[in-house]
Order: C-alpha cells, then sequence, then structure tokens
C-alpha cells in the first residue's frame, strides 16, 4: 500500500526549517492525510471470538508500523525545530482529531482496538521523542494543554488520550507462549523503531503519569516493568539548579519552592506513603516525591 503520507514526508528534506509558514503548512497537510491514511486500517466486525479479534488487532499494528515509523520521523525532525513555536497548535488539533477514527470505527460495530493502541502510542512517542530531543517547550505544551475533544463538551487534559487493550491477551500470550502483564505494553516496546530505547519510552510513560498524578489525574505508565531499576535522569537530576531550569515548565512550575509544594502536598494526602505497581510484580512505580529529591531541588549549581 502507497501511503500518501509517505509521499509528503519526503518534502521535508527540503523544507526551509527557519519559515514558520512554510513548516506550518507542511506538517498541517502531512498529519491532516495521516488521520485519512489510518482509515485504510479499518477490521470489519464479523462477530468472531476473542481470540480471533486479538489476532487481527496485532496483525493490523504489525501492518500499520510502516506508516507509523514514518510520522515518528516526522516528530523528530519537527522536535528537532527548537526555534518554531507557533506550530506547536497543529501538534494539539491533531491530537484532538485523532480519537475521532477510534469512535467512527466503534460506532460502525467495527474492531476499533487497534486504533486505542495507535492513539495511546503515539502520544507516548511525540513525548518520547520531544524529550529525546530536549524540546522540553514542546513536551510541556502537549502535557498541560487544554484539550478540546470532540465528544466532550469542556476541555480535558492529555489523559484523555491514556488507553487499554486487553482484548488482544488471549491472541498475544498464545503467540508468545509465555503470560504477559500488560500485553499492550508488551506489544509498544517489541514494535519500538531501533532509534527509540527501552529506557526513552519508559522515561516518558513516568513523566506522563507524575505530571497527571501532581495534577491529581491518571496516567498509568503501563511500559514501566520494562525498565523499572534504572535512574531516570530526567527526574534525578532536578538536584541539578540547570536542569531545573531547563525541565520545570514540565511540572508548569516557574519556582523550586512551586514543584517543592507540588510534591509535599500530594504525599500529605497520599493514604499510604508505599510505591505502587502491578499486582504481582516485583517491579516498584515510585511515586513522584519518591522519585523527584524533593529535598535538594535545584540545590546544585
Amino acid at each position: 500500500m502507497a501511503f500518501k503520507t509517505i509521499e509528503l514526508i519526503q518534502n521535508i528534506k527540503t523544507v526551509n526549517a527557519t519559515d514558520e509558514t512554510t513548516v506550518n503548512t507542511l506538517l498541517n497537510t502531512i498529519l491532516n492525510t495521516f488521520l485519512k491514511d489510518l482509515n485504510y486500517f479499518n477490521i470489519r466486525n464479523t462477530s468472531i471470538d476473542n481470540f480471533t479479534k486479538g489476532k487481527l488487532i496485532c496483525e493490523t499494528l504489525e501492518a500499520y508500523t510502516i506508516l507509523r515509523n514514518h510520522i515518528l520521523q516526522v516528530i523528530d525532525w519537527y522536535t528537532q525545530l527548537h526555534s518554531i513555536a507557533s506550530t506547536i497548535e497543529s501538534w494539539i488539533t491533531f491530537l484532538e482529531q485523532l480519537p475521532t477514527i477510534e469512535q467512527t470505527s466503534k460506532t460502525e460495530g467495527e474492531i476499533y482496538k487497534h486504533y486505542s493502541i495507535i492513539i495511546h502510542e503515539l502520544f507516548l512517542y511525540l513525548i518520547t521523542i520531544g524529550l529525546k530531543n530536549e524540546n522540553f517547550r514542546f513536551v510541556a505544551h502537549l502535557l498541560h494543554a487544554p484539550y478540546n475533544f470532540q465528544d466532550t463538551t469542556t476541555p480535558k487534559s492529555f489523559t484523555k488520550l491514556f488507553r487499554n487493550a486487553n482484548i488482544i491477551r488471549e491472541y498475544y500470550e498464545k503467540q508468545y507462549a509465555q503470560k504477559f502483564t500488560k500485553p499492550m505494553a508488551d506489544s509498544i516496546i517489541k514494535r519500538r523503531p531501533e532509534n527509540i530505547t527501552t529506557y526513552h519510552i519508559v522515561e516518558a510513560d513516568l513523566l506522563c503519569h507524575y505530571v497527571a498524578e501532581l495534577n491529581h489525574q491518571k496516567w498509568f505508565p503501563k511500559t514501566y516493568i520494562y525498565d523499572s531499576h534504572s535512574e531516570k535522569t530526567l527526574f534525578s537530576n532536578l538536584n541539578s539548579q540547570q536542569h531545573f531550569n531547563n525541565t520545570k515548565a514540565l511540572y508548569n512550575v516557574t519556582t523550586v519552592n512551586q514543584l517543592e509544594n507540588q510534591l509535599k502536598t500530594l504525599k500529605e494526602k497520599d493514604e499510604q506513603d508505599v510505591a505502587v505497581g502491578f499486582s504481582g510484580s516485583f517491579h516498584i512505580l515510585y511515586k513522584a516525591y519518591q522519585i523527584i529529591p524533593v529535598n535538594t531541588l535545584a540545590t546544585i549549581t
């Protein structure tokens, strides 16, 4: 299948990256075309069992991965353009429109959970690649912007893009002949492109979780068990004044006291001052105030 999106993406190699109008026009064209190309992956529901549905979903995701990898190239290209600010809204609009393809398939009685995975995964990759390219302003905007989704009457946060797809479990576990804590998370990790590490994905997933946690919302980082032991410098380095200044926008704060107070308030309100995680898992999911050095924020110059 020759996707129009892939043809358009070839133009990013020659576009004048300093021309905001040109960048915005090309970006909007690519994103709108990508949304149309996603219709190619519709799966008709023929009243089949969950095992077969899971098989169709997983096979469709594999077929989609080629197109996805091209849109990830666009994210990588865009997030390296640190000087381009006005075009960030194009990504917000894109994310607001993305769930409509899932809703359309659901309304028409089609299998739609592959679109749920696509939505969740794309947002996670936007955060992952933005962090990887140290475009913290871009990432902060995605994490704190109000989203006007078509199925809501009031603005929502990024957490509305969180999805689950447990329907693939039966097929997925038979396919790999083993049990999985979260098959969807395993699929995300297994299908990652070579230039993005598991560390990058888990760090981004954890950031989504901690930002949601600080704002009394929920985003469970389902990939965390794939790299739960390594130090995540995005958080541990917040004891550095320079790192704090570079990344404070991620937490929607401007001063050390603001983040410090948020973390202390969160701890005080917690019913249990213990780490949490998947039931039966030995991998610990630490709370924000346990992973961020709250008592030594920005103390190292």
